[in-house]
């Protein structure tokens, strides 16, 4: 685990391409452009939680929230 504020890796399969935090910054979504898919990895841990296919390729990302 790198210290507050330092460079973090996580191996995501594919050609990552876009990247994108959820609102809170607990998950980064990364799309992978060549695979179609978008990994989603727990920020505090590093951990994989999901890969999810998208279609035939994935490139850049935006993550929507609710108004309130």
């Amino acid at each position: 685990m790198a210290p507050a504020g330092g460079v973090r890796a996580v191996t995501v399969a594919g050609t990552p391409d876009g990247l994108a935090f959820s609102a809170d910054g607990a998950r980064l979504y990364v799309a992978d452009m060549a695979g179609g898919r978008v990994t989603v990895v727990e920020v505090a841990t590093q951990r994989v939680l999901a890969v999810m296919s998208v279609g035939r390729s994935a490139g850049s990302l935006m993550v929507l929230t609710q108004a309130r």
